[in-house]
């Protein structure tokens, strides 16, 4: 069987040990330097609830097959993808740093502010958007990326809930709730971002990414300080 056929089924349906096993076996007629590619992109596309499948399948990746450091990125990348879409937020941010160390030193600060990025909105989640000094150092360090990548409206919608929390603990009332205004604006339904046309002219929509967890916790500032 070839390994696009047993790929679809793993994506599919079909996420039994024998068709992972029938996958390994294909990989072998697969040209070395592509086999953990195959590993992360078809484990990252598995169903939810197969999530212990599509972790397990990209680490078996990493394992035999991780030489590269761009599939050890990605690998890792992946793994957190997954764990974050189960709400493993505490694996999610560790494999996100994971991906951003597999880089090679020579272009790793190139990647800094978009790992940062991951790793503030891992980081708030896990922390039940409390405050913490790694919440500030990834916001620090995510402020930092291009004008262009800050303009997608889930990177500007995270960075206002960061501000909400930084300026709560800084004790800025006014600060804190303009973030919220800002976060709650790019919830409706018409809210047009500087990026959102462009991107759906080339058939991209463009959301906020907002969580179950993120909205509670809007709703909770929201009582909180009477917005």
């Amino acid at each position: 069987m070839k390994i696009a056929e047993i790929e679809k089924r793993l994506t599919e349906s079909d996420c039994s040990e024998e068709t992972i096993e029938l996958f390994k076996q294909a990989l072998r007629h697969v040209p070395k330097a592509n086999r953990c590619q195959h590993c992360y992109t078809t484990a990252v596309a598995m169903k939810p609830k197969f999530h212990k499948q599509a972790i397990a399948l990209m680490e078996y990746g990493l394992e035999q097959y991780g030489d590269s450091w761009v599939d050890r990125m990605r690998s890792y990348h992946n793994i957190a993808i997954v764990f974050e879409q189960n709400g493993n937020y505490g694996e999610a941010l560790a494999s996100y740093r994971n991906a951003l160390l597999s880089i090679d030193k020579n272009v790793r600060d190139s990647y800094e502010a978009e790992y940062a990025f991951h790793m503030m909105r891992m980081e708030m989640h896990f922390a039940d958007f409390d405050y913490t000094d790694d919440l500030q150092k990834y916001y620090n360090i995510a402020v930092q990326d291009n004008e262009f990548s800050q303009a997608f409206q889930k990177k500007a919608f995270y960075r206002y809930i960061a501000e909400i929390i930084i300026f709560t603990k800084q004790e800025d009332p006014d600060g804190a709730k303009d973030a919220y205004y800002a976060a709650t604006e790019m919830l409706k339904p018409n809210y047009v971002g500087p990026l959102t046309l462009l991107l759906k002219r080339k058939g991209y929509s463009e959301t906020a990414g907002a969580t179950e967890e993120t909205l509670n916790f809007l709703k909770k500032f929201k009582r909180s300080f009477k917005c």
